[in-house]
Parts: C-alpha cells; structure tokens; sequence
C-alpha cells in the first residue's frame, strides 16, 4: 500500500502528515511525501533549508514509533502542486491522498484552493483532508467571542493577530434602495 502526502511547511502541513505517518503505520504502507516551495520564495532558496524542518518532524514521528518507508520528493519548479499529487498518486499506484486545508467557515468550506479543488476532482484514489489546528481563533470565531462579552473583543483581536469588525447594521449601505 502507498500514501501520498501533499506537504506544505504549515500547521496544516504538519498536521496533515501526523494523520499520513499514522494511516501508513496502521497499513503498513509506505509513505511519500511530496513537498511544495512557495513560489514567491523560489529565487535563492536553499532546498536543504526547506527540508530540515521536514526531515525534524519525521525524525520526531520516527523517534515515536514510525517504522515505514518515508520518501520525500520536491515538487518541479513550475508545476502545481495539485497536478503534481495526482500525477504522482498514478504513476506510484497510490492508495491514498492526504492533503491539508486551513479551517473555514461552514461557507468558506465550499470555496477550497485551487490544488485542494484538482485533487479532489482528479485524483483516481480516496483523498483524505486533514484540518489543521494551530490553537488560534479564527476570524469567525473571535467575531462570535466579541459580540456575547464585549470585553472579550480585545483578546480576541490580539490572540489572533487580526483586526475583528463589527459591522453596524444601521449604518449597511442598502441595496435596495
């Protein structure tokens, strides 16, 4: 058996490969870990940089009991990653896609990214999306916060390091008239 993990350094990333190491050591399938760049960091980025964070986090899953064949690819300059999990989960004969994805509003979940979306819609196995969960509040949630216990909006806004606004009805432009 084989499992293809779509890897990006992020919460997400992360939590997306604890999810394949432990699918992978329940099967006993070997896992490959198919590693994106981000595109803005390409010129003058140094792969070993990129890969020892990446290489620690295995290391640490193997120093807890990971005892399967992990190999780590880099995706081709170029080429998205969607395509890439896709193309890569039909020549290795994978059995199983795991990719991450950030968390969302009930609504926002129907807009997923681009390389999640060609996956999910290209790939000829079970793909398997793994939430991250970085401990923050996520914009809906520290908005929610905010409106029950106004003196909550201020730690809100500073846990998430995000400005939270709340709109004023009375003041929403009318599109009806």
């Amino acid at each position: 058996m084989k499992i293809i993990l779509g890897y990006v350094p992020t919460g997400e990333g992360r939590a997306a490969l604890d999810a394949a190491a432990e699918e992978a050591e329940v099967h006993r399938a070997t896992l490959l870990i198919i590693r994106a760049v981000d595109p803005s960091a390409r010129d003058g980025f140094d792969s070993m940089t990129a890969d020892a964070p990446l290489q620690e986090r295995v290391d640490a899953l193997r120093g807890q009991g990971l005892t399967v064949e992990v190999d780590v690819r880099k995706i081709p300059d170029g080429q998205s990653a969607g395509g890439t999990l896709v193309w890569a989960a039909q020549e290795e004969g994978a059995d199983l896609i795991v990719i991450g994805h950030r968390r969302r509003s009930p609504v926002g979940k129907l807009l997923l990214g681009s390389d999640a979306q060609e996956v999910l819609l290209g790939a000829d196995c079970p793909v398997a999306d793994r939430q991250g969960d970085d401990g923050r509040p996520t914009r809906e949630r520290a908005g929610r916060l905010s409106q029950r216990d106004p003196a909550r909006h201020q730690l809100a806004a500073h846990v998430g390091r995000f400005p939270v606004e709340r709109m004023d009805r009375r003041r929403a432009p009318s599109r009806l008239g």
